[in-house]
């Protein structure tokens, strides 16, 4: 049961992120990336 409950949150990520990520032309959308801040 936490197997598969860990499997669907993680498919549920990856989904969300391709989505926010891409167009529906499957073009990269880099205006929506940001750069990761140094925790330095």
């Amino acid at each position: 049961m936490i197997a598969a409950g860990t499997a669907l949150t993680t498919i549920s990520i990856i989904l969300l992120a391709f989505f926010s990520l891409f167009s529906p032309n499957h073009q990269l959308r880099l205006d929506r990336l940001r750069p990761v801040k140094s925790l330095n």
